[in-house]
């Protein structure tokens, strides 16, 4: 993948959440593993309001399970606690870091938080996404005739998703949104 397809894909993730009614307004955005945090960083400079700084915080996975390695949330004063939180990630498999990310933030900001998920996912079509792991989410199983996330259902379906597959943006939106 060049910069620019992924640039394009950046783009493509910013204006699906930006068109997205009712606006949504993260309080903070959390990127998952260090390429998460990259496109959190980028999210949240492009979808920031006027007069509204963004804060960001990052989660880190590792190992089969994707348990949570170390977290680094901002704190909030009670009376300010956020409401929503976007978190990013850069992966999409068996969705066990994002669980494990989610339950992280609760953990920190309480059961009631409003996490929405966004994914940019850069992949070769028919090298990196294949995997011998049953219910693997893969660019192929998505592309394939009736493939779908709610097929797969990892439980935790994205509500904003990007993939970017050879040099192009191959999947845009599973919400109905606009594709390229």
């Amino acid at each position: 993948m060049n910069w620019q397809t992924l640039l394009d894909g950046l783009g493509f993730l910013r204006q699906q959440i930006s068109e997205r009614e009712p606006v949504l307004s993260p309080d903070v955005f959390v990127g998952i593993n260090s390429v998460g945090l990259f496109i959190a960083s980028y999210l949240s400079r492009a979808l920031a309001q006027v007069g509204r700084g963004t804060v960001l915080g990052y989660i880190e996975t590792s190992g089969d399970e994707h348990t949570v390695k170390k977290e680094a949330l901002p704190s909030f004063e009670p009376a300010k606690a956020p409401d929503c939180v976007l978190l990013v990630d850069s992966e999409l498999k068996s969705g066990k870091s994002i669980t494990h990310a989610s339950e992280a933030i609760r953990a920190q900001y309480g059961r009631n938080i409003d996490i929405k998920i966004a994914a940019l996912v850069a992949a070769k079509v028919g090298k990196v996404e294949k995997s011998e792991r049953p219910g693997e989410i893969t660019i192929e199983r998505l592309l394939t005739k009736g493939g779908s996330f709610q097929e797969i259902n990892c439980g935790c379906l994205p509500d904003f998703l990007v993939f970017v597959a050879d040099s192009r943006i191959t999947f845009h939106s599973i919400m109905g949104g606009p594709k390229p």
